[in-house]
C-alpha cells in the first residue's frame, strides 16, 4: 500500500509541473531538466526500482495463496484477486504505469536522453 501511495502522490505532484512553460522552454538552457533528470536516476531508478520490481513479483507469488486464505472475507479477498483491477497487484503496477508515462513525456517533452544522465 506504501508503494502505490508513493507513486500516486509522485504522480500527482510531477504533473503540475508545466513543462513547456518551465523546464523545457524553447529556445532555453534545460539546467533544471537535467537536474531533475539526475535526481529521478539517483533516488529512483536506483534504489526504488529494483525494490518496487522485487516488490511486484512477491505479490505475484503470494497474491493466489492470501486469496484463498481470505476467500470467506470478501473485502480482503478482492485485495489478493489477481485478475481484479481493485487488487493490490493491479493498483500497484497502474500506479507504476502512471509515473513511467510522466517521465517518458518529460524526457520527451526536454529532448533529453535519460540513457546519458549524471547519475552517480
Amino acid at each position: 500500500m506504501k508503494q502505490i501511495n508513493f507513486n500516486e502522490q509522485t504522480t500527482v505532484s510531477l504533473n503540475t509541473i508545466d513543462l513547456q512553460n518551465t523546464l523545457c522552454k524553447k529556445g532555453r538552457a534545460k539546467n533544471k531538466a537535467e537536474i531533475l533528470s539526475n535526481v529521478f536516476q539517483t533516488f529512483y531508478i536506483a534504489p526504488i526500482q529494483p525494490y518496487q520490481s522485487q516488490l511486484v513479483g512477491s505479490l505475484e507469488q503470494i497474491s493466489p495463496l492470501l486469496y484463498k486464505l481470505y476467500a470467506k472475507t470478501p473485502s480482503l479477498a478482492i485485495k489478493f484477486d489477481a485478475t481484479n483491477e481493485a487488487s493490490l497487484l493491479a493498483k500497484l503496477k497502474d500506479s507504476a504505469k502512471e509515473h513511467v508515462k510522466w517521465w517518458q513525456g518529460f524526457y520527451k517533452s526536454c529532448e533529453i536522453n535519460p540513457f546519458k544522465s549524471k547519475a552517480r
